[in-house]
């Protein structure tokens, strides 16, 4: 409500052209992907524009929070809400978009659907705009998109029918994690996804809606090597949880532990035990209780 009210019918008014205001917008505050599942309309366009931010993921807050909109069943749902040529469009950042590829790949080939022939990503610097359309993309929605990306000065990584660019110049995180721009074609025209998956150097494997944990890539033999160092910033809160956790513990061994060895009065014989008990006792409460939250 804040943004519709406060920012596009405030400030920002006049710089969007008054578009809350115009007699053929509705403008309605939901759940994007609740909204589509109840509709009973279908749509020309269904478009999500980096509608999420790092800045929580970063630091380890966001990384294990569902996010029901990038789910291969929700793809679905986007799917079946289309008109016969209406496209499904989300931008997202080229480092962390190979995961929707994934997921329109499961949700196109639920319907008997070739990914190939229905998908294309197009870039800008940093930033992809994939693409997933209802029906094959014809020659000439294949000639349209060639002819406005040009004009932009845009990038096209995949489009039915188009060679791949010659260059691709990869952003730092991209580097980092030995990934590139050219995976979204290899990952789209790979006839077998899991030797793909097992090889890539992060997780793109589909999220659903029983793991919806789009944000979390790093693979569990990873999660170490990032810990304590700058790249645990994108993609790898968890990471960061990990460093908080080697943290505490250290503190706890300076400040707990650490005086009931070296203290004037020793403690009775067996308080080991007894701390061993209470910590995991604390431990098992937070635990339960994040998880429940």
């Amino acid at each position: 409500p804040i943004i519709v009210r406060d920012v596009m019918l405030g400030p920002f008014r006049d710089y969007s052209g008054g578009i809350y205001e115009h007699p053929r917008v509705r403008v309605h505050v939901d759940d994007g992907r609740s909204f589509v599942r109840r509709s009973g309309d279908q749509y020309d366009v269904i478009q999500a524009s980096l509608v999420d931010t790092w800045a929580a993921t970063a630091a380890g807050a966001y990384t294990l929070t569902e996010n029901s909109l990038y789910t291969s069943e929700a793809f679905g749902e986007y799917l079946d809400h289309l008109t016969d040529e209406g496209y499904l469009t989300i931008i997202r950042c080229v480092f962390d978009g190979l995961r929707l590829v994934s997921l329109a790949k499961q949700a196109c080939e639920a319907r008997a659907l070739d990914p190939a022939r229905h998908l294309a990503i197009v870039r800008h610097d940093r930033v992809a705009t994939f693409l997933l359309k209802k029906t094959p993309f014809t020659p000439a929605d294949v000639a349209r998109l060639e002819r406005i990306t040009h004009d932009l000065g845009f990038t096209i990584l995949y489009a039915p029918g188009i060679e791949p660019p010659l260059v691709i110049q990869e952003p730092e995180e991209m580097q980092r994690t030995r990934t590139s721009a050219a995976d979204y074609r290899r990952l789209i025209l790979a006839p077998h996804l899991e030797p793909f998956y097992d090889s890539y150097p992060i997780d793109v494997r589909p999220t659903t809606d029983d793991r919806p944990f789009f944000f979390h890539t790093t693979r569990l033999r990873d999660q170490f090597q990032v810990a304590f160092g700058r790249s645990m910033l994108f993609g790898n809160g968890l990471s960061a949880l990990l460093t908080l956790m080697g943290i505490s513990g250290v503190l706890v061994v300076l400040f707990i532990i650490g005086p009931l060895v070296i203290g004037g009065d020793r403690p009775e014989p067996g308080w080991s035990g007894w701390l061993v008990y209470f910590a995991a006792l604390g431990a098992g409460f937070m635990l339960l209780e994040v998880a429940l939250l």
